[in-house]
């Protein structure tokens, strides 16, 4: 899969974190990925499809990657990525792209991180087009 586009606050450490919590997730090492988690981090996934709801603590949360890979038959891609920080926030403005049933969608998401200690406490999703991903994603 190609490297998404990057811009915005790239180098800043927490965006590193987040970073290198993805390489490691794309490398298999779920045990070198749950280190940027706090214990009691939360995802809040917004909808009414699949994958809406609320993932509690590491394991559950790197469970809905997992899903979301395997419901898009590994197709579910990132393809530009947006930095931004503030304190101990920062916000993620994506694009992505998969193929599910044999259709395709493209969209875009803005994903709050909340950080504690150096860590993320708290994720929160934003869907631009809501309607368009609970579709694609089935109830």
């Amino acid at each position: 899969m190609p490297q998404p586009t990057m811009s915005g606050a790239v180098s800043h450490p927490l965006v590193q974190k987040i970073l290198k919590y993805q390489q490691a997730m794309a490398r298999g090492d779920e045990s070198a990925a749950q280190e940027v988690f706090l214990d009691d981090v939360s995802y809040l996934v917004p909808g009414a499809n699949v994958f809406s709801g609320t993932y509690r603590g590491p394991s559950e949360v790197m469970a809905y990657f997992a899903r979301l890979m395997a419901a898009t038959d590994g197709t579910y891609e990132i393809t530009a990525m947006n930095w931004l920080v503030c304190g101990d926030k920062v916000i993620l403005e994506t694009r992505n792209a998969a193929t599910r049933n044999g259709q395709k969608l493209e969209w875009d998401e803005a994903i709050l991180f909340k950080f504690r200690g150096g860590r993320k406490s708290k994720i929160e999703m934003f869907q631009a087009d809501q309607a368009a991903v609970d579709r694609f994603f089935g109830a």
